[in-house]
Parts: C-alpha cells; sequence; structure tokens
C-alpha cells in the first residue's frame, strides 16, 4: 500500500502522538529494567495505564479521520 501525500502530511501533524506513544513506551523499559523488584501488580497497572491512553488517542485519530474524510482502502 502506498501512501499519499495528504496521508503523509495527516501523519505529520500527529508527530506528538507518536513521539508520547515512543517515550512513554521507553520509560516503561527503563523502568522494568531498573526496578526489577516491582511486583508484577504493579507492571500490570503501569501497562494498563499505557493501554488505556494508548487507545484513547487511537479513538481521536480515528474520529479526526473520519471527519477529515480521510477513508482507508483496503482492496489493496
Amino acid at each position: 500500500m502506498t501512501m499519499t501525500m495528504p496521508r503523509i502530511a495527516h501523519a505529520a501533524s500527529n508527530w506528538w502522538a507518536l513521539a508520547l506513544r515512543g517515550g512513554v513506551a521507553i520509560l516503561f523499559g527503563l523502568l522494568a529494567l531498573t526496578q526489577p523488584e516491582i511486583t508484577l501488580a504493579a507492571i500490570v497497572v503501569i501497562l494498563a495505564a499505557y493501554l488505556f491512553v494508548d487507545g484513547l488517542i487511537a479513538i481521536m485519530a480515528a474520529i479526526r479521520g473520519i471527519r477529515e474524510g480521510d477513508r482507508v482502502d483496503w482492496s489493496h
């Protein structure tokens, strides 16, 4: 699937969401490496919070795409 110029521009306009997602993932990884005594329950809570925020960002991006009339062509 090739990306058209409007899709590239749209992805570039949401750079902050990708950067936020990557930053949180890096922090989570560093926490897991530097604090091995953290219990499994704490890691599950952190992961759940991350996934919740990531899901909200994905929903916001989908709604923005619908409003802008951006449709995915799955025929390719």
